[in-house]
């Protein structure tokens, strides 16, 4: 009889689970109300207008302590459009200004608005809206214009404790959680929502690249892409690789120029993804440089076509005013972006101090002041010559390391026209199969972090400070690295591979560094 009952409770329960299961989703909650909202789709939306509240910020140039008055800034309306395949953004205040906006950023809001799904009711007293930051006054106000007419009108509050964010209808003194990141995509000042990208093309879609700078001078980059077939052993089907390799056009080379190729494919990607840190709005050509003689980039597209990139002044921030053909918009630019654009014939120079190879190099001299290391090769093997007793800590097996480490000297910039390059504090110089070349490192460069060098091409160079500082210990450079720390690096470690490589006063600092940081163990 017992276990009767127990069959015949197991099985109301089942059917009471099945009738719970079957039909929870089509009933209403009981006591849960959920904010109703119409479903948008992505293509249908037209308009978007989002109202950021007015907030208290402190002015700029305010001192770090003490108290501070702060500023209160109005709310700003900001309009998003459908123009055409794109996107304008308008600011309400002046709405018939309008500025191409980032297709990318508003297709990601757009997409956000499809996707926005609100929860369960967590209040409906109007006096507690405020609480919520989602009062008229203080909360981001999202409306969205379809094609049929009106599609949303949502107010977004501050974060909810359960995860998510507190909105409400227009109007409703209810409100909901909402899932999701609609409330923060949204929450942006008119320039993020602008357009950035200037040239908006990819690197291999160039064929040829003309510089024609200010001084009258023209440089002209070609590119060159050929099909390399699969590897041997690929999967049937496997699409062969396409390698482009740029070269100089013109000018003819100087005698003795080394040319650094690599340099030269930078250029079109520079120009490829250029892209905009502000806008120079309400200011003309004449006004930032582009009325005069400037520099600018003709890029030749395949299959036809150019983009012109204009390069103008700097401003007090350091931003370069650029504008391209076709577009009336005047963009600012980091200055450094300008280095990789207007380059001189100079710029382009190979920027290692030594023209040899591993191969070509017989002996080396490494010297600062009274200390001298000569090391030459024997046979397959390299020996140490001189002192006739090696120093303290000198191990044998540092010298091909010294050696390439030396082969892999590096400037930042040729400095054209100097020759003097100040008091010697180093010098390596590398006996090759074929003659000699010498790298000497002398005084600072005034205002900067470099010194001079001068190069075994006998060019002067600007070099980094600290590369100096290496060759002023010799005997340094041959020292055995101490085997790493845990975790910091060495065969089979489980660690940082690559420290055991470094000059052991690199090494130091940068394990130290790591410690500091918690990376090692």
């Amino acid at each position: 009889m017992k276990k009767h009952h127990t069959t015949l409770a197991a099985a109301v329960f089942l059917i009471l689970g099945a009738a719970w299961f079957f039909t929870s989703d089509s009933q209403p909650k009981v006591g849960v109300k959920t904010l109703a909202v119409a479903a948008v789709a992505k293509d249908d939306i037209s308009a978007v207008t989002i109202t950021i509240p007015a907030r208290e910020k402190t002015p700029e140039g305010a001192p770090a302590e003490g108290p501070v008055a702060t500023e209160r800034e109005p709310a700003k309306t900001i309009i998003l459009e459908r123009d055409g395949s794109g996107f304008v953004v308008k600011d309400g205040a002046e709405p018939s200004k309008r500025f191409a906006a980032e297709e990318q950023t508003v297709s990601g809001l757009f997409d956000a608005i499809a996707a926005f799904a609100p929860g369960d009711r967590v209040a409906n007293d109007k006096s507690k809206l405020a609480d919520f930051e989602i009062d008229d006054d203080k909360a981001l106000r999202i409306a969205v214009t379809t094609k049929g007419g009106k599609g949303l009108d949502l107010l977004f509050g501050r974060a909810a404790k359960s995860g998510g964010t507190t909105v409400r209808a227009a109007g409703s003194s209810d409100v909901f959680v909402a899932k999701g990141n609609l409330g923060s995509l949204a929450k942006k000042e008119l320039a993020a929502w602008r357009k950035k990208g200037i040239v908006n093309k990819k690197a291999d879609e160039f064929e040829g690249v003309v510089i024609a700078r200010a001084d009258g001078s023209s440089i002209e980059l070609a590119a060159t892409t050929e099909e390399l077939p699969a590897p041997e052993g690929s999967p049937e089907g496997t699409a062969p690789t396409k390698k482009t390799t740029w070269s100089l056009k013109q000018p003819a080379l100087p005698a003795g120029f080394r040319l650094d190729t690599a340099a030269l494919s930078r250029v079109a990607a520079s120009l490829a993804t250029l892209r905009a840190t502000d806008f120079a709005d309400g200011k003309s050509d004449a006004d930032v440089g582009l009325a005069g003689p400037h520099t600018t980039l003709t890029g030749r597209l395949k299959g036809g076509g150019t983009v012109v990139l204009h390069l103008g002044g700097v401003d007090d921030k350091k931003r370069l005013h650029v504008r391209v053909d076709g577009d009336p918009q005047i963009y600012l630019v980091p200055e450094y972006s300008a280095k990789n654009l207007d380059k001189a014939l100079d710029d382009f120079r190979d920027p290692t101090l030594f023209a040899a190879s591993a191969d070509d190099v017989v002996a080396a001299t490494f010297a600062s002041g009274a200390t001298k290391i000569v090391v030459k090769k024997d046979g397959g093997a390299w020996k140490l010559v001189e002192p006739k007793a090696a120093p303290e800590g000198f191990d044998v097996g540092q010298i091909e390391s010294a050696v390439q480490g030396a082969l892999r000297l590096r400037g930042t910039k040729v400095l054209v026209g100097e020759r003097d390059i100040g008091a010697v504090s180093a010098s390596v110089e590398l006996q090759l199969k074929n003659g000699t070349q010498r790298v000497r490192f002398g005084a600072p460069i005034e205002g900067g972090g470099d010194v001079r060098a001068e190069g075994g091409d006998g060019l002067v160079y600007a070099v980094a400070a600290f590369t100096k500082g290496r060759y002023e210990k010799p005997v340094e450079l041959f020292k055995k690295p101490p085997p790493p720390p845990p975790g910091m690096g060495g065969p089979g470690a489980g660690g940082i591979s690559g420290l055991e490589n470094l000059p052991p006063d690199v090494r130091k600092k940068l394990e130290a560094s790591l410690k500091q940081q918690g990376l090692g163990q």
